[in-house]
Formats: structure tokens, sequence, C-alpha cells
């Protein structure tokens, strides 16, 4: 059995999750749903961290036990780390769905901006626009974006590119500014949930390779199954 530390992945490390959390608004704390998602998402990336630290702790133990053969230690520490990584595994798929929620999220945001559109005023606005000539259309609407007058912009970004003759690249740049000015709050916690769900999949996924490492560290498929049928046979009345 090879001595070697187990790592915890940098993804459950606590200065890391401190830093994911600190990314969420201080407003989000108002919002229920957000509030609820971010702290059973932090609280499973700390417990995680914390059952690999234990992980480490009893693979030294077993080390230093002088009743085990090297083979044992090293079956010992497997299955101690595979019911630990069940436990995790187990836990992440009772988590939140993040990915769905940031899609909600981002629906949420643009349905608003939508419906700010769908008026016979707004088509109006936006017709007036699209006789400008096409350097002009995009300067009209970032001049209103300035000047915070954020019902304008919204009667053109709320609608497709075409119907106000903006280029759809403009119209992309122009819509996130408007979003990230009228609805500053709401994208910040929708950046600090897409860092978190990204942090959790690559964590998850840190979490397979420590697995598979550690049982790479020894040849050990035969000597488990060996050690399961002496179990199974101890057991047996």
């Amino acid at each position: 059995m090879k001595n070697q530390p187990i790592e915890v992945p940098m993804y459950f490390v606590d200065g890391f999750v401190d830093g994911l959390e600190k990314k969420f608004p201080e407003s989000s704390s108002n919002h229920g749903e957000i509030s609820s998602i971010k702290h059973k998402t932090i609280n499973f990336l700390r417990q995680s961290g914390n059952k690999i630290r234990k992980i480490e702790e009893t693979r030294k133990a077993i080390l230093d036990d002088p009743t085990q053969t090297e083979q044992a230690k090293a079956v010992n520490t497997w299955k101690y780390a595979k019911d630990r990584f069940n436990e995790i595994e187990k836990e992440a798929k009772s988590l939140p769905d993040l990915s769905s929620f940031i899609k909600d999220m981002e629906s949420g945001i643009d349905d608003t901006i939508t419906d700010r559109a769908n008026t016979n005023f707004a088509r109006e606005a936006r017709q007036r626009i699209a006789e400008m000539s096409e350097e002009d259309r995009g300067k009209f609407v970032s001049k209103a974006l300035s000047d915070e007058d954020y019902q304008t912009s919204a009667y053109v970004l709320g609608a497709p590119a075409f119907l106000s003759g903006i280029s759809d690249a403009v119209h992309e740049k122009l819509k996130k500014r408007y979003k990230k000015e009228v609805f500053t709050e709401e994208m910040k916690a929708l950046e600090a949930m897409k860092s978190l769900d990204t942090h959790l999949q690559k964590g998850l996924k840190a979490t397979e390779k420590t697995l598979r490492d550690i049982h790479s560290r020894a040849a050990l498929n035969d000597a488990i199954d060996k050690s399961a049928n002496a179990q199974k046979l101890m057991n047996e009345k």
C-alpha cells in the first residue's frame, strides 16, 4: 500500500467554498429560494470536504495498525473511502437542481423584458428607430441606457433585433447591459449560482478521480472479492 495522503479536492476546501458563498449579493438572503439553494449546496461542499478529510485520518490510523497486513490496510482503506464517497454521491443527488433553477431565473428576467416591449407604444417606438440609419439605431438605445431611460430601452431590447433594425450583435450587447443595470442584484445572484453549479460539478468529478486513485494504489480487485467472501462466511450462522 503506497503511503500517499488523500487530499481534499480544492472544490471542497473551506477557503474555496467561502469564496463561492461570498459571490452572492447580500440581497440574496432575502430571496427564500436562492437562499435555500445556496445554503444546501454550500453546506454539502463543506460536509463533503469533512468526509474526505476523515478518510485521510482513517487511512493514517489503518496504516499505523500493526495487526493488519499491507494488503488488508489497502482493502480496509478502500472500503472506508468507498462508503464515504457513496454517501457524498447520495447526498449530491438530493441537492436542488441548480441548472434548472438557473434556466428559470434567466427565463424570468427575459420574460419581464419581453412583457415591457409588448405594447402598441413599444411597437411604434421600434418602427421609428428602424427608420434611423443603422449606426444611429444602436446609438439611440445606448443613449437611452445612459440616460436611465429603461422603458424606451426595453421597447427595443425586449423584442427581436430585426424589428428595430439593430444587428443581432449590437442587440445582444445592449441587452446584457440592460440586464446588468436594471436587474443588478438578480444578475449578481445568477452569476454566483452559475459559479456554484460549475464548481459543484467539478467537485463531484474530482471525488470520482480520488476514489479511482485510492483503488489504483494496490491490486485490490481480487483482494476485495476475497475479503467480501470471508466477511459473508463470518456472518453466516
